[in-house]
């Protein structure tokens, strides 16, 4: 009977260790792939906070440098799929990082877990990173324009945390804002002219599908919609059928949105990939959206060139060139 209980005893203990094992078994760690795209003609430099898979820790380390015009990729050994970017250009002070967390980071290569001290170095100083969730395990990161002295955010081809701004104010009708956005027009036509590219012209749908994206960019700062679709997807809702387009997005703090658009029309103008969309001479129509939530505004530039205009320009193109041949058929016959 004793041996019996000794018996039972032992096989208890077994199991309880067992499950302290299995309790105190790691996080399963998982590889994320961060995929850094530089637009610029500057030096890029990003830090990241992230959870090492092995200490089980957040750690902040830096720096990785992207080289101009350039995509660099770099894994991480994960527990979480969530990571931290802060990213500044060399010589120029423009940096990308929104206040979701905040850490020290200093000049030269560095590395640290939460609960110590970020090691000494120069140019020591608290930074403010932004969060992004990895998809399939994977972050893209493409800061497009960052304006020390005017605080406005542009969002590149990537997926963009929202801002957290509040729900929109009863007053922000997005008819309030016809008259900003036929001023960012004329910037943008102003613009076009010097490089000799053809004025764009408001297109009144176009201008309502803008709208649309521009309040949606409230609820998800993207070029993906907040139902995780692609921007252009808009046009559809409205009927509207383009040969080819192009976004360009901005959001900043504000109370006077009428003295704002120049600033806007800078900032786009500053970003090589955002000037392009702006200055295509191959765009005809534009529709051009502001909403407002709180303090903040929101711009959407919606570029493009209909099917119906681009077959009439194929067509014309057609009819001059069978003009052009019967031309050189009635010289053969004169000279005949």
């Amino acid at each position: 009977m004793k041996k019996c209980a000794v018996i039972r005893l032992k096989f208890l203990a077994a199991v309880f260790a067992a499950l302290v094992a299995l309790c105190v078994q790691p996080i399963c760690a998982s590889a994320l792939e961060l995929r850094i795209r530089n637009d610029f003609d500057k030096q890029m430099f990003v830090t990241a906070v992230y959870f090492d898979a092995t200490p089980q820790k957040w750690r902040t380390r830096g720096w990785w440098s992207v080289e101009p015009f350039s995509e660099r990729k770099i894994s991480f050994d994960v527990s979480r799929p969530t990571i931290y970017l802060y990213a500044e250009l060399s010589g120029v002070s423009a940096t990308w990082g929104t206040g979701d967390v905040t850490r020290t980071v200093i000049r030269e290569a560095f590395s640290y877990f939460d609960g110590e001290t970020c090691p000494s170095g120069n140019n020591r100083r608290a930074v403010k990173f932004t969060k992004y969730e990895a998809r399939n395990n994977v972050v893209e990161f493409r800061p497009t324009a960052a304006i020390a002295d005017a605080p406005i955010k542009i969002a590149g081809d990537g997926a963009v945390q929202t801002p957290g701004a509040p729900a929109p104010s009863g007053g922000g009708a997005a008819d309030k804002f016809r008259a900003q956005t036929d001023e960012l027009l004329n910037l943008i036509n102003a613009e076009r002219r010097k490089v000799g590219a053809p004025a764009l012209q408001m297109d009144e749908t176009m201008r309502r599908a803008a709208e649309r994206r521009a309040s949606e960019l409230i609820t998800r700062y993207s070029h993906d919609r907040p139902d995780g679709r692609a921007y252009h997807t808009v046009f559809a809702e409205f009927g509207i059928a383009l040969q080819m387009s192009s976004e360009n997005i901005a959001w900043r703090e504000g109370n006077a949105t009428h003295t704002n658009m120049a600033s806007f029309n800078t900032a786009f103008m500053d970003s090589s990939g955002h000037r392009t969309n702006m200055l295509n001479p191959d765009y005809a129509i534009a529709g051009l959206g502001v909403a407002r939530a709180g303090n903040k505004y929101f711009v959407a530039e919606l570029f493009g060139r209909s099917s119906t205009a681009a077959a009439a320009q194929e067509k014309s193109l057609s009819e001059s060139w069978k003009e052009l041949e019967q031309s050189v058929r009635d010289l053969r016959d004169l000279f005949r």
